[in-house]
């Protein structure tokens, strides 16, 4: 146990950073210093001043980063600052991210009709981009289809 650390509950708790808490849930991990988990089970918040609230296999990297509830999300550790609001296995790798929920199922671009045409493709926070075109991503028009993330970080898209 660290330093000025708590563990609240729950079962199979860690609060091993300094002047860390994990409350209640299971099989929970806070390690950078200021960091704090609630509830929810096999959560991790790594980052200095890091917050996991809830939900499945989230892990908060990023300094001051945040996880709320969702499932198999992580912010990475250049996500300083960086927040994610459940879903499903979204990722946060700049600082300042915000995702709200869903999943990577959905995302948000330009030109829907010809995505399926430049496939596969790599996207950072704003554009995606294929060996043939470079597509911004706009608040107004969804991806119809699944999104397949790649180990690499390319995306392709599917049924």
């Amino acid at each position: 146990m660290g330093t000025y650390a708590a563990v609240l509950g729950g079962d199979n708790n860690e609060a091993a950073g300094w002047s860390t808490a994990v409350a209640g849930g299971g099989n929970n991990k806070a390690y950078g210093s200021y960091s704090v988990v609630t509830g929810g089970q096999n959560n991790n918040a790594n980052g200095p001043s890091a917050s996991v609230t809830g939900g499945d296999s989230n892990d908060a990297k990023g300094e001051k980063s945040s996880i709320v509830g969702g499932n198999k999300n992580i912010v990475e550790e250049e996500g300083s600052y960086s927040t994610i609001g459940g879903g499903h296995n979204n990722v946060a790798i700049e600082k300042y991210a915000i995702v709200t929920g869903d999943s990577i199922d959905k995302a948000f671009i330009e030109r829907i009709e010809t995505l399926e045409q430049h496939s596969p493709f790599t996207c950072d926070t704003s554009r995606c981009v294929s060996d043939k075109k470079t597509f911004k991503f706009t608040s107004d028009i969804r991806v119809k289809g699944k999104i397949h993330q790649n180990p690499d970080h390319t995306i392709n898209i599917g049924n």
